[in-house]
């Protein structure tokens, strides 16, 4: 854009923010009508059947912060409306302040009294409850952390066990299934985890047994004494037929 054109747009920018200004001034009113404006908001809202005690407390807020004197009721209006909206101690502040100035000449004197009492109620109420839901947190808090040491604990306790099974004459694989159900009943199945097993049929090496055939299954598994303290892995044998054992290191056999 050239300088001749430029000045003509930049004096059209100087007169809207001019006309902009000018505008913002006349709406804005000094401080005694302002004050008066917002207290009648208030007063307004205050009349309603269900009162909007936010808006009447936003309008209250705006007509003191115009540094305007306010008028003897403004304490007790702004007090209720402050423990009408969950802020009791800020309420009492502001009950008190309102004895304090005008005493038993206050023409809300009987009025600012029950409102005090009412105000300090709901505070003790509310501390109540705030203790009550710090409480409840720091209880949740422990047994959050209880439970994380409870889990480290269980996932520090976990030990490998070995075991041998073998039974005769059954030619054929298929025996860990039986492996399975002997650890299971002596173990809750919580407490039992990562159990690897492998069958296969071997001869038997004994001059008594000659020519005859044992299935033979050995494996691992883990185990947690955290989650079943009474874990009993000591089956041994049945009917003379078959045995499983049970220890903490490989068998060599």
């Amino acid at each position: 854009m050239s300088h001749t054109l430029m000045l003509p747009f930049l004096r059209r920018c100087a007169a809207v923010l001019l006309l902009g200004l000018s505008v913002t001034m006349a709406w804005a009113l000094p401080p005694q009508i302002e004050a008066d404006r917002q207290l009648k908001a208030a007063g307004a809202e205050m009349k309603q059947d269900t009162i909007d005690w936010q808006r009447a407390l936003t309008a209250l807020n705006a007509a003191e912060a115009t540094g305007v004197k306010m008028p003897e009721s403004f304490d007790y209006y702004i007090g209720r409306a402050l423990s009408e909206t969950g802020d009791p101690a800020s309420a009492v502040q502001r009950f008190t302040r309102y004895l304090e100035r005008y005493g038993k000449r206050g023409k809300f004197y009987d009025l600012t009294l029950e409102q005090l009492n009412l105000a300090e109620r709901r505070q003790a109420q509310k501390l109540e409850a705030e203790q009550r839901a710090r409480k409840a947190e720091e209880e949740r808090v422990a047994a959050e952390a209880a439970a994380k040491r409870l889990q480290a604990e269980i996932d520090s306790a976990w030990e490998v066990r070995y075991f041998y099974y073998w039974i005769m004459d059954n030619e054929g694989s298929g025996y860990c299934s039986t492996v399975s159900s002997s650890i299971h009943r002596g173990v809750n199945s919580k407490a039992v985890r990562k159990i690897d097993c492998d069958c296969r049929t071997e001869d038997v090496n004994h001059p008594a047994y000659r020519g005859r055939t044992n299935d033979v299954c050995r494996g691992s598994f883990e185990i947690n004494k955290k989650l079943d303290s009474s874990a009993d892995l000591s089956e041994q044998g049945r009917s003379g037929k078959w045995s499983i054992k049970f220890q903490s290191s490989p068998f060599n056999y």
